[in-house]
């Protein structure tokens, strides 16, 4: 299981902390997604909603949406909402990036990727 600890600090001191499970796609060998919830977490004071998602033009859009007690201190409302958005032209420097980054051989791509479900070729002599 992928886990994620994240703890908000204010003046120092740590005031909430919560450990997430990171979503895991549910979708049949060869389908495509689109979109893809990145966190979906809830503690007694703070609901946080993480999505990242490909829209018509192609572009990478990360949208999230925070709610509740934690918030309403902070911000002053009780919710936000925000969105981070690449341009369609930058993915494959972010999809190359990300490789790089989690894969140390293409053995573990591969790993990867059949776990994921998602079909790719292999060739070698």
């Amino acid at each position: 299981m992928n886990r994620r600890l994240i703890i908000i600090i204010k003046s120092g001191e740590v005031i909430d902390y919560k450990l997430i499970r990171a979503a895991r796609p549910e979708f049949t060998h060869d389908m495509k997604i689109d979109k893809i919830t990145m966190i979906d977490s809830k503690s007694e004071r703070v609901r946080v909603r993480l999505t990242a998602r490909i829209d018509e033009n192609g572009d990478l859009i990360l949208d999230g949406y925070d709610s509740g007690e934690f918030v309403e201190e902070v911000l002053h409302h009780d919710d936000y909402e925000y969105s981070l958005t690449v341009k369609a032209e930058y993915k494959d420097t972010i999809l190359l990036n990300l490789i790089k980054e989690k894969f140390k051989h293409d053995a573990e791509f591969r790993s990867w990727l059949d776990e994921k479900g998602i079909p790719s070729d292999f060739w070698s002599f």
